[in-house]
């Protein structure tokens, strides 16, 4: 039977730079907009959003054993032509999804009341967190039930669109911010108002454009299958599992600061990790078309293209963050003092060791993807859970008893990450591909690192040469070791089917801007 899931490089390739664009856009407009608060409000305000936006991690959660399969199922369906399918599920878990949104809407507001009593809020900022607290609740729990109704655009692989549609949204934001900013009052309160806002009106357009691409999306009645139930959310307890994991460590350490820290600290973590953070989002972004393409081969038994993406993803994925992770620890102290002055001089550190500890976790970045298309949630789950359980512990004590601070919770991840993710995540990965630890080596590890490890040393010797003391000198430093890196690749690292993908794509580029030579 011919899958209805199009599994291509080309449509793979477009869907990413696509991403690619609408988060470097979103990138910009945060990091001149962190720059902007942190220079005209206190950090006791600035801390405000990123604790309230720790909380809201965990929200999805809480109702991520419902929604976590829906993906996973009906692009599963979909592949194999079976529209019914698609209906069934979406009409079983349209009512639960609902049901759901209620306890959400209820836990949510009682939160939002005492948010002062739970949280550490100065108290002539509780109503500002009160108001943020509640848009973003009231946004989660109209978003719930529609979840189903939504997943057109993945499975049908329109990242183009739905990027478009992030970028609409990413522009409707800024107009909002600019208005709320300038011509109301610079507080950290209208990032949130503007936010939610925007958000809504792309949750409506995904919803209309996905329920025309995917017409099986859609509630009968006479289709609810109680079954359904039982698999989707079988899958779901261990996605939930695995997705607390992930936002323990996404969240967890700004609420232990927030408790156990000061406001600094909760401020200079949050700067530090920025560059952390949007490296793992980009990887994300870029990965995320791969994974409707993954289950398709899973259904239809591919195990040769399923093990080669694996392989081809790490170096990629080294590929991508090593030119960013190596020069950001290189230059820590240049970045900060340049972006928020020395106020907040202990985010250098954090940036230090946040970055670094990319460069275990980031080889096997598909390994919770393919754990995710062949429906093996468990294993990579308890993996997950364990690395941030030990995690916390170490956050708890580096804070709570050394009093160390933002850089405390820095050094628990690195310790962490660099000790457990080749105990634990590495032989994970290996066996959901079912590759030997030497071809992994061979093909993914070595030429995704290399470059990187030999491009070092030029970006360590700007520094101590050129002392970067402004922007300018800052960008000049780090395109000396950049360039080293994309010669280094180009040269000795792709292979020949890389190479030709690169020289049809260079050659096409050349032909559209009248380059091409007769």
């Amino acid at each position: 039977m011919k899958t209805h899931v199009e599994i291509s490089k080309r449509l793979i390739l477009i869907n990413s730079a696509s991403s690619i664009v609408a988060r470097v856009l979103n990138i910009v407009v945060l990091v001149w907009l962190y720059q902007h608060l942190l220079r005209r409000i206190t950090p006791e305000e600035y801390a405000l959003y990123p604790v309230l936006m720790g909380v809201m991690e965990f929200a999805p959660v809480l109702t991520a054993i419902l929604t976590g399969g829906l993906g996973r199922y009906i692009v599963e369906a979909y592949a194999n032509g079976d529209e019914r399918r698609v209906t069934q599920i979406t009409s079983t878990m349209f009512p639960l999804l609902l049901l759901a949104a209620v306890p959400v809407l209820i836990g949510g507001g009682l939160f939002t009341w005492n948010v002062a009593h739970i949280l550490k809020v100065a108290p002539e900022r509780v109503w500002d967190a009160r108001v943020m607290m509640g848009l973003m609740v009231l946004s989660l729990g109209v978003r719930l039930p529609l979840a189903p109704f939504t997943v057109g655009l993945y499975v049908r692989q329109r990242f183009v669109l739905n990027n478009m549609l992030a970028v609409c949204a990413q522009l409707l934001r800024i107009a909002l911010l600019f208005t709320l900013l300038f011509g109301v009052s610079t507080r950290v309160l209208w990032l949130v108002v503007a936010t939610v806002s925007a958000n809504s009106c792309q949750l409506i357009a995904t919803f209309v454009f996905s329920r025309r691409l995917v017409p099986a999306l859609k509630f009968r009645l006479s289709e609810v299958r109680w079954p359904v139930v039982r698999e989707v959310t079988a899958f779901g307890v261990w996605n939930y599992v695995a997705r607390i994991g992930k936002l323990i460590y996404e969240a967890g350490d700004v609420i232990i600061l927030n408790k156990l820290g000061t406001a600094l600290d909760v401020s200079s973590f949050h700067i530090g990790s920025l560059i952390q953070r949007h490296v793992l989002d980009a990887t994300d972004v870029v990965s995320a078309p791969l994974l409707p393409a993954l289950t398709a081969l899973y259904a239809k038994g591919d195990k040769t293209r399923f093990r080669a993406a694996f392989l081809r993803g790490g170096k990629y994925a080294l590929w991508l963050v090593m030119p960013i992770a190596l020069p950001a620890a290189v230059f820590r102290n240049e970045l900060v003092t340049l972006y928020v002055g020395d106020r907040y001089r202990a985010a250098a550190t954090v940036i230090a060791m946040l970055t670094l500890s990319l460069l275990t976790t980031i080889s096997t970045v598909l390994t919770g993807m393919l754990a995710h298309a062949a429906a093996q949630m468990r294993a990579y789950a308890s993996c997950s859970i364990a690395l941030q359980i030990l995690n916390v512990g170490l956050t708890l004590y580096l804070v709570g008893r050394m009093h160390w601070g933002a850089v405390g919770a820095a050094l628990s991840t690195l310790v962490v990450l660099g000790i457990g993710t080749p105990l634990l995540m590495w032989p994970l990965g290996l066996r959901l591909a079912d590759v030997s630890f030497d071809d992994w080596y061979r093909q993914a590890l070595r030429p995704g690192a290399l470059p990187g490890i030999l491009s070092l040393p030029l970006w360590i010797a700007a520094q101590y040469v050129l002392h970067p003391t402004t922007w300018t000198v800052l960008a000049a430093s780090s395109a000396i070791g950049l360039i080293a890196y994309i010669g280094i690749v180009a040269a000795f690292f792709l292979t020949t089917p890389e190479r030709q993908i690169l020289g049809r794509f260079v050659s096409r580029a050349r032909r559209q801007v009248g380059m091409s030579r007769p």
